[in-house]
């Protein structure tokens, strides 16, 4: 049997996260909504300016990246109490929101990790994206590596990762960093990564190529 929630035809392009018998939780723009399944009323838990990415630990426990202004924000919700916590606020990369890559932690009190794009290797490709005659990588084409393409596609499209790849060693610098935040401890720490191509399309999880030095040997 189907039901139609009244009052939502606006949200058919939200992300539902989670539901029980009485309310629908989403994320619609910027906003985390409680959706009530028989009204359709809705309660604003957090407004934010963008979720940039969101996972679910079972059914319970909600973490989510959310970007304000200049300000990246990580946060926990726990829909049955609807309790919100901000774990941890860090100043936000000027990259691109599919860049962030959030990923989902083993239970509650396990570390929230999270995979971007290293501020200093972001940087130092902005001459070569653009001026292109200063690409001098063979390996790399020019219908890849360029401004468009690259921030209109994730940061585990494979692409930009083999351009990555073949970059690091060129510039001496590790692409990928990996946030790291320990609900145990409240502490939060950060490392540094290459991009390989044995790991294409598998995230961080396993990756044995990390180190405190962001520079490559």
């Amino acid at each position: 049997v189907l039901y139609r929630v009244p009052n939502t035809a606006d949200l058919a392009d939200s992300t539902l996260f989670t539901s029980n018998t009485r309310q629908i939780y989403c994320f619609h723009g910027g906003e985390l909504l409680c959706v009530d399944v028989l009204t359709g009323e809705r309660t604003v838990i957090y407004a934010a300016g963008r979720v940039v990415d969101q996972v679910l630990c079972y059914s319970d426990v909600l973490y989510f990246l959310a970007v304000e202004g200049d300000t990246l924000s990580l946060l926990r919700f726990y829909h049955p109490t609807m309790t919100l916590d901000v774990l941890y606020r860090q100043p936000a990369l000027d990259i691109p929101d599919s860049w962030y890559d959030l990923h989902r932690p083993d239970s509650n009190l396990s570390p929230v990790t999270w995979e971007t794009i290293h501020p200093a290797f972001w940087d130092a490709i902005q001459p070569l994206l653009d001026d292109p005659s200063l690409l001098t990588n063979e390996q790399i084409s020019p219908t890849i590596f360029n401004r468009e393409y690259l921030t209109t596609h994730p940061l585990s499209d494979e692409a930009t990762r083999f351009c990555f790849m073949h970059l690091q060693p060129e510039l001496n610098l590790r692409p990928r960093l990996l946030g790291i935040y320990d609900p145990v401890t409240d502490t939060y720490s950060e490392q540094y990564g290459i991009y390989d191509v044995c790991y294409f399309g598998t995230g961080i999880e396993g990756c044995e190529h990390f180190s405190d030095d962001p520079e490559v040997e």
